[in-house]
């Protein structure tokens, strides 16, 4: 049995505020993830990256459709690139890893100067070792 709470939301029109149903789970999780990342901009640090650890383990319990639809997804791609270097089958182009776009997103929220560059992708595979498309990894996150 699910526990609801509404809270306020501008939904369309900014000028008319509704409230929406929320789960109290849901509204526990993010409030929690927000005083994690409160005052982070960009991940710099190991706290950081727990950070994000946990917004993928939310995204994962919160979308769990999304995130069956990934693992199909990953496993499609890791098929049709080398296995150990996850190179293109010319081997010019290398695929380091895949993110979920709302994934992605819910780390632009929390962290809003990330840059998606070439850096952060590699330690990004590196801690979340499910969305690196070379070699596969039975575990999710670097410990």
């Amino acid at each position: 049995m699910f526990t609801f709470y509404s809270i306020p939301a501008f939904l369309g029109d900014t000028n008319k505020m509704q409230y929406i149903p929320v789960i109290k789970g849901d509204l526990d999780a993010v409030d929690y993830l927000t005083k994690l990342g409160r005052g982070r901009t960009s991940v710099k640090t190991s706290d950081d990256w727990y950070v994000i650890g946990k917004i993928f383990e939310f995204w994962t319990r919160k979308w769990p459709h999304e995130w069956r639809e990934f693992g199909k997804t990953i496993k499609d791609i890791r098929a049709t690139r080398r296995s150990k270097t996850g190179k293109s089958a010319s081997g010019e182009i290398k695929y380091v890893g895949a993110l979920p776009p709302r994934f992605m997103r819910l780390i632009k929220i929390m962290f809003p100067y990330q840059q998606f560059n070439k850096e952060f992708v590699y330690k990004l595979v590196k801690n979340i070792k499910i969305v690196k498309v070379g070699e596969r990894n039975d575990t999710w996150f670097l410990v």
